[in-house]
């Protein structure tokens, strides 16, 4: 009797845990942005060439191709770095920010640092008014971010990108490297930093220079966003002038 108690009780277990194993079957691995290196990557390319050479999107299961758009969005120097966004897939629901430097053993642009994430569905990622807690005023709808950190390679620094369920998109970082601001810029001043804005395609880019404030001596500050120019500074200005209260330690 017991031992059929026994038995009655692991079936049972067992039924139980095939239940569990189906319902919590492990989400898709995201799509993410890779490296293929070739003579393209050589330091003496502009590393704007090198990344549209060498990114490439990986889809779960699938080959590694170029992705469906990117944005170039800053170059510096002193160290050497680079910077962009790029969306993954055609259909605008995965997006990569990615760091490139310059590696020391094969003299070559590598991938250094990067992340990607998935655009939310209507009202599921983080709200605004949330997002608005950390000093910006971010457009209505909910978001979701993947945060970079590289205080370990130079240049040294950090960033973040912001999609929402709005079909907006959102960088901030900041680099202990000088920002070269693109041939096709205006001279703004924000916050008491001066600095650049530019346009490139969906994407207002604002890059000041931290040199004045609790923040002076910390590199450059780099704003990227697909709303309007003002809108655009505000939002600048706002990072510029709260930056330990949004971006990373």
């Amino acid at each position: 009797m017991f031992s059929h108690k026994v038995c009655t009780v692991c079936l049972l277990l067992g039924m139980l845990l095939v239940i569990v194993g189906c319902g919590g079957a492990a989400e898709p691995a995201p799509w993410a942005l890779t490296w293929a290196a070739s003579d393209s990557a050589a330091q003496s390319n502009a590393p704007e060439a090198a990344y549209a050479a060498c990114a490439r999107t990986q889809a779960p299961g699938g080959i590694a191709v170029a992705p469906a758009e990117s944005t170039w969005l800053a170059a510096g120097s002193q160290p050497r770095v680079g910077l962009a966004i790029s969306q993954l897939d055609a259909a605008a629901q995965f997006f990569a920010l990615s760091v490139i430097t310059i590696d020391p053993g094969s003299n070559r642009w590598q991938l250094t640092d990067g992340g990607s994430v998935t655009r939310p569905s209507a009202g599921n990622g983080v709200p605004a008014a949330q997002e608005a807690g950390k000093a910006w005023t971010l457009p209505a709808g909910s978001y979701n971010s993947i945060a970079i950190e590289v205080p370990d390679t130079p240049p040294g620094g950090s960033a973040q990108l912001w999609v929402s369920d709005s079909n907006q998109e959102f960088v901030l970082a900041r680099f202990y490297s000088t920002i070269q601001p693109p041939v096709a810029h205006i001279d703004i001043t924000l916050a008491g930093q001066s600095g650049w804005l530019a346009r490139r395609g969906r994407f207002t880019i604002i890059g000041l220079k931290l040199t004045s404030g609790i923040y002076a001596g910390l590199g450059t500050l780099l704003f990227a966003g697909t709303t309007g120019v003002q809108q655009s500074e505000r939002l600048a200005a706002q990072a510029a002038g709260d930056l330990n209260d949004i971006l990373p330690a």
